[in-house]
């Protein structure tokens, strides 16, 4: 439907443009040593989670759950969970032409955020 109201040659730098956004993501996601990018990045989506590096599995899997669902309770990102290779981890799938840089460094950083509260112990407010 959105190729054929936009046309294909806007519906490409959309589809361009998304992909560049999750090549961003993935960046960030690198940079930062709590987080680790789940999957190589080949189209407009990213999977990531947090990983303070001193919990198990299931504890990794309750926290990005619980991140993930903080996320969505505030209105800052709608994150799917899925498990890779027997690991879980959260799922973005960038595909709205209004999505900008900010939206994405505010995903992780909110991400980083909650992650070290729920780290020390402490609720997200």
């Amino acid at each position: 439907m959105m190729l054929k109201h936009l046309g294909i040659e806007t519906f490409g730098h959309i589809l361009d443009r998304n992909i560049a956004q999750a090549h961003h993501l993935a960046g960030r996601i690198a940079s930062e040593g709590k987080l680790e990018l789940m999957a190589p990045v080949a189209s407009t989506i990213v999977c990531f989670r947090h990983d303070p590096g001193s919990i198990d599995e299931a504890a990794l899997h309750f926290n990005n759950t619980d991140i993930k669902m903080r996320l969505q309770e505030m209105g800052i990102a709608l994150l799917a969970d899925i498990s890779l290779r027997g690991r879980h981890c959260l799922r973005l799938a960038i595909c709205n032409h209004r999505t900008c840089a900010e939206d994405l460094d505010l995903l992780v950083d909110e991400v980083l955020k909650i992650g070290a509260q729920l780290d020390s112990g402490r609720t997200v407010a």
